[in-house]
């Protein structure tokens, strides 16, 4: 019999679903309000009902805890992470805490940290969090955190004495996209570690900005750091690789803060074709523009920037997101968009051609970065609402319940971000059912380049199951979180009436 084939179309799924912290499954989503019908009105008591692959969304609100995540590799997220306003509302005012163990597709996002975070050098991934204004210990804000930090605010910090140590300290992973400014010290890397700074600004800290300590190794690339490479702090037997695209040069931020709270700093980019307004929530135009707009890598992802976006990325906390400062060529900013114009200056010319030629025949298409390289038929049965495992099968029978497991490859040369939530097209449908939950799941982590790992396919709590002999087709999809890139494979299988 023939196959027919049925395009399955994805429904769009939105980030606070589709985010979880689970390498192989995604579990429940537990809600947290702290005056409003909700799960639980704190934080913690989520994270203690949690298990692994849980989401947690917490309402704005000030929550007054420590928060512990004791190696759970779960999701814990603000409602609109990428909304700074909102991430300002939504507050844990004492800190929060990993064990160690959390794996990089543990998340804390989208949270304003009175206090400071202590990682114990967990691989859990840091982003769009604000530490401004906090005096902590040694003024330290972020410690000993292993995973990707990114979009981050470090700014206005200091310690309550003259004990004193860098904001960001002990963090031996990448910092992208970050800015870390007006604290007593910048970043320090430890004795043996190795981190990478990339996009970042790290400019004002009055008692210096980057250290290197013995045996450690720093690269830094595309970032604004005040005094360059000759400020940075170098201990013994350390290396520092001082990439393309660094620069020393005033950021030009809107208002850097006071040590004394009463001056709150704004370290958003003047521009003076628009920059986002916090107070107003509006775009303004400034007399200056910063250089830290476009001046980020060229190949980074733009992401959610405002047009006009130069076709490169900022670099500080704000770029790739929707409040990025916005382009300016040194004339009125563009009433129309044209057609060909790649960078937003109003014109089509030589500039737009070589934003074009530099990516020329790249690959962003996942299938040349991460591509499904196996596949496999596990076949098995529903077991009080969970799957349980009996065999790995080539075919199967009328009847049969079963799951599919795919391999998925990073071919590229770059940490590319996947969640297993994939789509299906069977062909026809009748052939094949989905039992249990219609809930969709996902689990998202890091993939290095050469890794390649078997992702578990859906909840645990749904299968597939045969209804029909003849031959099926699906379609297994998988995406870069990030960047939106997709890789597909479809294949096919024959389900049988009898052995």
């Amino acid at each position: 019999m023939s196959a027919r084939s049925n395009t399955f179309r994805w429904a769009v799924i939105s980030l606070l679903l589709v985010i979880t912290c689970n390498r192989a499954f995604a579990g429940k989503t537990l809600y947290v309000d702290d005056d409003g019908p909700a799960d639980f009105n704190n934080i913690q008591a989520a994270i203690d009902d949690a298990n692994d692959g849980d989401s947690i969304i917490v309402q704005p609100g000030l929550y007054k805890e420590f928060v512990e995540f004791h190696g759970k590799n779960i999701t814990l997220t603000s409602t609109s992470p990428a909304k700074f306003n909102v991430v300002a509302a939504t507050i844990i005012d004492y800190g929060a805490g990993f064990v160690g163990t959390e794996e990089p597709n543990c998340t804390l996002t989208g949270f304003k940290i009175n206090g400071w975070i202590s990682g114990n050098h967990t691989h859990a991934m840091i982003s769009y969090c604000l530490l401004q204004g906090n005096r902590v210990p040694r003024g330290t804000v972020i410690r000993a955190c292993d995973g990707t930090i990114s979009n981050c605010v470090v700014t206005d910090n200091s310690p309550p004495s003259d004990v004193i140590a860098s904001a960001v300290s002990e963090c031996h992973g990448l910092i992208k996209n970050c800015t870390i400014a007006h604290n007593t010290l910048g970043v320090h890397i430890m004795e043996g570690g190795t981190t990478t700074i990339e996009n970042c600004i790290i400019y004002h800290n009055s008692s210096g900005q980057v250290g290197v300590g013995k045996g450690a190794t720093v690269n830094i690339k595309y970032s604004d750091v005040q005094g360059g490479l000759e400020a940075i702090y170098l201990d013994e037997e350390r290396t520092v690789n001082w990439g393309p695209g660094n620069v020393d040069t005033d950021p030009c931020f809107v208002r850097v803060g006071d040590w004394f709270g009463e001056l709150k700093g704004d370290y958003h980019l003047k521009s003076q074709a628009g920059r986002w307004n916090l107070m107003s929530e509006t775009w303004v135009q400034d007399d200056v523009t910063s250089p830290c707009i476009d001046a980020g890598a060229p190949m980074s992802v733009i992401g959610h920037e405002p047009f006009p976006n130069g076709g490169r990325v900022n670099i500080g906390a704000y770029g790739g997101t929707p409040e990025a400062s916005k382009s300016y060529f040194g004339e009125p900013v563009c009433e129309t968009i044209v057609a060909g114009d790649i960078n937003g200056d109003c014109k089509v010319n030589f500039l737009d051609f070589a934003i074009m030629a530099l990516h020329w025949l790249e690959c962003t298409a996942p299938e040349c970065e991460i591509k499904v390289t196996g596949i496999k038929i596990i076949k098995g049965e529903l077991v009080e609402g969970r799957f349980q495992e009996i065999d790995e099968v080539d075919k199967l029978i009328v009847g049969d319940v079963f799951r599919i497991r795919i391999e998925v490859s990073n071919l590229g040369s770059e940490t590319v971000h996947v969640f297993n939530l994939y789509g299906w097209d069977l062909s026809p449908q009748n052939y094949v059912e989905v039992i249990g939950t219609s809930v969709p799941c996902a689990a998202i982590y890091d993939l290095e380049p050469g890794e390649s790992a078997f992702l578990g396919p859906f909840c645990l709590s749904q299968a597939f199951k045969a209804k029909k002999e003849g031959w099926v087709t699906m379609n297994i999809r998988v995406n870069d979180w990030y960047s939106s890139r997709l890789c597909e494979r479809t294949f096919t299988f024959e389900v049988l009436s009898v052995e």
